[in-house]
């Protein structure tokens, strides 16, 4: 399990893992890229947990945030048109360092669990009204402490 040690590791340059998994705390299903697309727009849902490389993203510092880079296809998690909209679902889109791409992790406890907040939104990423549905699209919605926001960071 990553924790705030491994974060911070990884801001000062230190050694990165392969990747990371971001685990939703309410559902224990894990942020995927469906059905391992390499396309542009494609949806990034939570899934069952397996590991696989569109479950792994690399997280790559900028300006204190971070994008986060999938394995499987090399682009990156992004709120669509820099929207402001709240229930906004996002996607993989190339990476292109737009702010709509920059995510910061907000540290909810001491075990490795975060909030990922949009940069250019303010929003945290969240699977909507706390679904438990395998495929359910992740979005941005105002920031509120529900556990549908709160991503567990695993090391991998």
């Amino acid at each position: 399990m990553v924790n705030i040690i491994v974060v911070l590791l990884l801001a000062q340059g230190g050694p990165a893992p392969i990747g990371i998994q971001l685990q939703a705390q309410h559902s224990a299903q894990c942020l995927d890229v469906s059905g391992a697309s390499a396309a542009d727009g494609a949806a990034v849902v939570q899934w069952a947990c397996h590991g696989h490389s569109n479950q792994l993203w690399r997280a790559e510092p900028v300006d204190g945030h971070w994008m986060l880079r999938s394995l499987i296809s090399g682009k990156c998690l992004e709120v669509p048109a820099w929207s402001m909209t709240l229930g906004t679902a996002v996607m993989q889109w190339t990476c292109n360092g737009g702010a709509n791409q920059h995510w910061r992790f907000e540290a909810v406890d001491d075990f490795g669990t975060y909030r990922l907040i949009a940069r250019h939104s303010g929003q945290c990423l969240e699977v909507p009204a706390w679904s438990q549905q395998g495929g359910a699209q992740a979005g941005q919605w105002m920031c509120n402490g529900g556990l549908n926001q709160h991503w567990r960071v695993i090391e991998y």
